[in-house]
């Protein structure tokens, strides 16, 4: 048997804030209440792990937070093969607003809580996604959102080897964005912040694929 594993580390500010941006209660089927009581096969081999961690975005100057350091902690003494690894970060990944242009007095500070999320991946070389927050969208909206996805993917792609498709989906768009990242399994990343507040009354999305809620559920549906 092979499973998928998926390894979910919350950042503190989900914790707290959770009533507000998602839910922390577990979801399970009726038909699968007794999962617990399972017992797991003695051949059982986890295929492919996935890491999720979101809300980490509120690092004070010149430090980093518990959620990142466990993460880069735990990569470290993962023993499977990164290639068959992947790590999530969930959004929210600048708080309060999402990333400054250049030269503001803010964007110092933007710049460093984004620098410790991607310090903790840095030496990890198996699949990284970002996918944008509320507070990604916050005060500077889609141009803060292009310049968040510049910086990170700028950044990565130092390290890289010619992947530089860190962030999804891309360009402050809607899209439905699917990749491939085992054999039969695929990563399918959304930005539900564009979905649930009427980001196309608001911005121009002609160069999207998907430029407003009917062509996204239409597409969804699809997958």
């Amino acid at each position: 048997m092979r499973n998928l594993f998926l390894h979910i580390i919350f950042g503190s500010i989900l914790i707290l804030g959770v009533s507000s941006c998602a839910t922390a209660d577990l979801k399970v089927s009726k038909a699968d209440v007794t999962w617990r009581e399972q017992e797991t096969p003695d051949n059982d081999e986890i295929y492919h792990s996935i890491y999720l961690i979101g809300d980490v975005g509120g690092a004070e100057q010149g430090a980093s937070t518990i959620p990142l350091i466990e993460l880069k902690k735990q990569l470290a003494v993962d023993d499977r093969l990164d290639e068959s690894t992947d790590v999530v970060f969930l959004g929210d990944n600048i708080y309060p607003v999402g990333m400054p242009p250049l030269g503001h007095q803010d964007r110092p500070l933007a710049e460093h809580r984004l620098n410790v999320q991607l310090e903790s991946v840095r030496e990890f070389a198996g699949n990284v996604t970002f996918v944008p927050g509320n507070h990604d969208w916050y005060e500077y909206g889609r141009e803060g959102l292009k310049r968040q996805e510049v910086y990170i993917e700028n950044y990565l792609s130092q390290y890289g080897e010619g992947f530089t498709d860190y962030f999804r989906p891309s360009d402050g768009c809607g899209n439905i964005d699917v990749m491939q990242i085992a054999d039969d399994i695929e990563l399918v990343s959304i930005d539900s912040h564009w979905f649930l507040t009427d980001k196309e009354e608001e911005y121009d999305f002609s160069n999207c694929e998907i430029k407003n809620r009917v062509q996204f559920v239409e597409a969804f549906k699809a997958k």
